[in-house]
């Protein structure tokens, strides 16, 4: 065993900022028909997050056969979130709801670190070597720095896994010696027993790699958005949006413009409400009044979106017949409302010049002017 050039591997890992690759993944089975993967993965470092390395999109597919139809799926984890879509199923969950099914129990880590394909990612590749470099009781293993593999140079390391005298478990990962990015593992399970399983993974660049762009679930709901319509069972709640970006989002106005907000890298010119409301609600005008009456009253400039979740312009146009200084007026926001998580309205989402929501105030009551005031003051 050396560990030569091994942390430097692992440091190059984990540290790859935007990774995307396709991957050929076959199981060989013994005692079973073999099955091959499509996959396709992307991940950015998120060295901030304790819950995972990075935060990642893994697609995969199955072709159909004489036996079976095609299938697919893919899972998404970012900041505490992930959702999985398989079988016509999709789970989401959200650490700041329940914590509980993204924290190791015993031996068995969170959810996020053991969704389907996981292991391919280059920063989880990085934990895998170091456990098994960390643990020379267990693992049997070499690392060759300096190797030609196929033509082209690499770095190797093989890990053998012995329990009570036998080989439970045989890998290989092979390295690109100029990038250390995966080319090939391969890893034999059980090897010689009647139940073996051999699992070959190869790595090519993709042919459309995904842009680096910040994971959300607006993002993943405008790739998916027939999933995400027809088998979304829970949405991000609106009281778990503050520090969160607010998701992006591109409405018609009143007057038959486009108005997009391309996230956190467009941001908004300076401290902006979004006020989401239902234009026949009876607290409409009293919220509009509201919202109104605390902007004036803040320290600072502030901007208004009133962003109506009914598509009908004319109940809309009897609230704001004009357009003031600092204000636009939206309609059909009802994808909005469900990216921020809330059926409920009036809803006023306070957002700094960032894109990052400082606060929320869900719901009409007398104190609103009040409430507005207070929460605003994190926005300056």
């Amino acid at each position: 065993m050396s560990s030569q050039g091994v942390d430097d591997l692992i440091s190059r890992l984990r540290g790859a900022e935007c990774y995307n690759a396709t991957v050929d993944f076959k199981v060989l089975m013994s005692l079973q028909d073999d099955v091959s993967y499509h996959v396709d993965l992307y991940s950015t470092v998120s060295p901030a997050d304790t819950l995972a390395p990075c935060d990642y999109l893994i697609r995969w597919s199955v072709p159909g056969s004489e036996n079976s139809a095609a299938t697919d799926g893919f899972s998404a984890y970012f900041s505490g979130n992930l959702f999985t879509f398989r079988g016509e199923r999709m789970v989401e969950r959200h650490f700041l709801s329940d914590p509980m099914p993204f924290l190791p129990s015993g031996r068995t880590p969170g959810v996020q670190r053991r969704t389907q394909f996981a292991e391919l990612l280059p920063q989880f590749i990085a934990d895998e070597i170091e456990a098994i470099t960390a643990s020379p009781t267990d693992y049997i293993w070499h690392f060759n720095p300096d190797t030609i593999v196929g033509g082209r140079g690499a770095m190797a390391l093989g890990a053998r896994l012995e329990v009570n005298g036998a080989v439970s478990r045989e890998a290989l990962y092979i390295f690109d010696r100029e990038s250390a990015m995966p080319v090939s593992i391969t890893t034999d399970n059980n090897p010689g027993a009647l139940a073996e399983q051999t699992i070959v993974a190869t790595y090519t660049p993709p042919s459309a790699p995904l842009a680096c762009a910040p994971l959300s679930d607006s993002l993943l709901a405008g790739m998916y958005p027939d999933i995400f319509e027809k088998y979304r069972e829970n949405t991000f709640a609106i009281v778990n949006l503050p520090g969160q970006p607010l998701p992006r989002f591109a409405l018609p106005t009143l007057s038959g413009e486009r108005y997009t907000y391309l996230g956190r890298t467009q941001g908004f010119r300076q401290p902006t409400l979004i006020v989401l409301f239902e234009p026949e609600s009876s607290f409409a005008r009293a919220t509009i009044e509201g919202v109104r009456s605390a902007v004036m009253q803040l320290p600072y400039n502030a901007d208004i979106l009133w962003a109506s979740v009914s598509n009908d312009r004319d109940a809309v146009d009897c609230l704001l017949p004009a357009a003031r200084m600092g204000e636009t007026t939206l309609v059909s926001a009802k994808a909005l409302a469900r990216d921020c998580g809330t059926a409920t309205f009036p809803v006023v989402i306070l957002v700094g010049s960032d894109g990052v929501v400082a606060d929320v105030v869900v719901g009409y009551n007398n104190s609103l002017v009040s409430d507005v005031i207070q929460k605003a003051a994190m926005l300056h």
